[in-house]
């Protein structure tokens, strides 16, 4: 491990954190639209994709992460450590079952809403702490890191939860450990309910979350030695505000704006479609979460073969990778699902088999996709101020999809899912076609093409 120049603990850290993050993002924006197909449309489901806009709006809370802090506890600790303890208070005290159960689907994303408030500030420090708490030959480790991290949170937050959600996997993988068979077969009682229910699995994660957040204040000290060296004095809030003004009309920003706008409005169909499998069709939700569960491992199998040469060349793989997931988004949906019945009636195992492809598949086209945008992010930030810079790239990304999620819903609750899917990748292959000259340019910029912190330090000196 000497390759990472003594910033191993380090990096554990940023795992640590990202986990944090990972597990109620994943719960809250993945198992649990499952669980509200229970009760709601897909259009109400769509809706509650809305409680996330903390995260789409983190450009307007950056310059204050990156300007206001204390500073015997730190730049980003300042800001991670309350908005943890903040949110595991929240889910430690909330019945999220009693909320979904008893109040409408704006209730539950205003709720929602909060913690994603909490996060998103979270988020924003994280994502600079990621950038000046290593060395800047191991930022590649450092987006790794986070890449695991918020993975190894989504697994535990969607397929571990699901498999323990079902009372049929823990009766027959779990429960034989220490239960007697006998127990098991009566259909009353505690054997007849699943390990897990939304609301101890969160009081779980709070508890955690809580327990880390102490280790973090007590024992690991924040040193930016990147930041210091620069020697440069902190922007009061208003000037980072200029600073984040300067860095969206960019040119180079404006090309990057531009090219994930126009090639995520038609890929959010394909997202539904574990929904129609559990709820359409009644796919056994133990299988299912044993299928999912191989995503992860392939996902940091991916990470570790992909992560230096998509550092390299960040807009290049993210460019080719969105081919790779509109031909899987064809076969998965247009093609295994639309086909369902008539593969079930002929042989079960070959929907099995071909679901597990497709996971694979999706595993990798996520680890590249990610591992792309996290070193874009990394690459054209200035350390300073990263807060502020990755956080205008992140929610440039995040409002990218936030309108088509909407609409995509309405139009699967209007049409079905599959020839939306169908037009939508259509239309998607002929973008990634016409985009093609705008990613030749990214590929030539440098951090420097989207610093513009000297501009504004300069303009502060000419008033």
């Amino acid at each position: 491990m000497q390759f990472l120049n003594g910033d191993q603990y380090r990096l554990f850290i940023l795992l640590i954190i990202y986990i944090i993050q990972g597990i109620p993002v994943g719960f809250l924006l993945g198992t649990m639209r499952i669980i509200l197909k229970k009760h709601y449309s897909y259009t109400d489901v769509g809706i509650l994709t809305f409680s996330s806009i903390p995260f789409k709006i983190k450009f307007l809370m950056a310059p204050v992460v990156d300007s206001v802090y204390w500073s015997s506890l730190g730049k980003r600790r300042t800001w991670i450590i309350p908005t943890q303890l903040l949110a595991a208070i929240f889910f430690v005290t909330m019945d999220i079952d009693m909320i979904v159960t008893n109040y409408s689907v704006y209730v539950v994303t205003f709720a929602f809403g909060v913690i994603f408030l909490c996060l998103a500030l979270q988020d924003i420090a994280a994502d600079a702490w990621a950038v000046t708490i290593v060395k800047e030959e191991s930022l590649g480790y450092s987006c790794t890191a986070q890449n695991v991290g918020l993975s190894m949170g989504s697994f535990i937050s969607t397929t571990v939860y699901l498999a323990f959600n079902s009372t049929s996997f823990c009766n027959s993988y779990i429960r034989p450990w220490y239960v007697e068979p006998e127990l098991l077969s009566l259909e009353e009682g505690l054997y007849s309910q699943p390990i897990l229910n939304e609301t101890n699995f969160m009081y779980g994660w709070g508890i955690f979350t809580l327990l880390a957040s102490l280790y973090i204040l007590a024992f690991h000290n924040e040193k930016d030695d990147r930041v210091k060296s620069e020697n440069k004095q902190t922007l009061s809030v208003y000037e980072t505000f200029k600073l984040a003004i300067k860095l969206i009309v960019n040119k180079n920003m404006l090309y990057l704006i531009f090219f994930w706008v126009v090639t995520k409005l038609f890929l959010e169909f394909s997202n539904a479609s574990n929904l129609y499998l559990l709820e359409e069709k009644r796919y056994d939700q133990a299988k299912y979460s044993m299928i999912s569960g191989i995503s992860f491992p392939v996902r940091i199998i991916t990470f570790a073969l992909v992560t230096k040469k998509v550092y390299d060349n960040p807009f290049k793989a993210g460019y080719f990778i969105l081919f790779a997931k509109v031909i899987i988004d064809l076969l998965s949906v247009n093609l295994l699902l639309w086909n369902y019945d008539a593969i079930q009636e002929y042989d079960s195992r070959i929907f099995d088999i071909s679901l597990v492809l497709v996971t694979i598949s999706e595993a990798i086209i996520f680890a590249v996709t990610f591992s792309a945008t996290g070193a874009t992010y990394n690459k054209m930030c200035t350390p300073l101020y990263a807060g502020t810079h990755i956080t205008i790239f992140t929610s440039i990304s995040n409002l990218s999809r936030m309108v088509p999620v909407l609409y995509s819903y309405k139009l699967i609750d209007a049409y079905g899912l599959f020839y939306p899917t169908l037009l939508g990748s259509l239309a998607t292959l002929v973008i990634l076609l016409l985009v093609k000259p705008i990613v030749g340019i990214l590929e030539k910029t440098k951090r420097e093409d989207f610093d513009v912190e000297e501009k504004v330090e300069n303009k502060e000196k000419e008033e």
